[in-house]
């Protein structure tokens, strides 16, 4: 009876502890990656948003090469108002 139980553990069965050892490690990766998933959506939200900003200067910048004024001009101590509609309706 000894001998045939030295074989099936021979034959290439996990024991307790190994497979304990392998569930602790999957465990310990598992919580680290639940860590650092919120940082890199933020980076990637903070990437995004810097893209947007970028765009977003240098179509401002092609409409005042363009027009020659920036896409909204406002000085109210003349009580001047333009925008991209043209001054407003009186």
């Amino acid at each position: 009876m000894r001998g045939r139980l030295r074989k099936t553990a021979e034959l290439g069965g996990f024991t307790l502890t190994e497979l304990l050892v392998v569930i602790s490690i999957i465990g310990l990766l598992a919580g680290l990656s639940t860590a650092v998933i919120p940082r890199a959506m933020g980076a990637g939200k903070k990437a995004k948003v810097k893209t947007e900003l970028t765009s977003l200067v240098a179509s401002v910048k092609a409409y005042r090469q363009e027009y020659g004024r920036y896409p909204i001009n406002a000085n109210l101590a003349d009580n001047e108002f333009n925008s991209w509609y043209g001054p407003p309706h009186e």
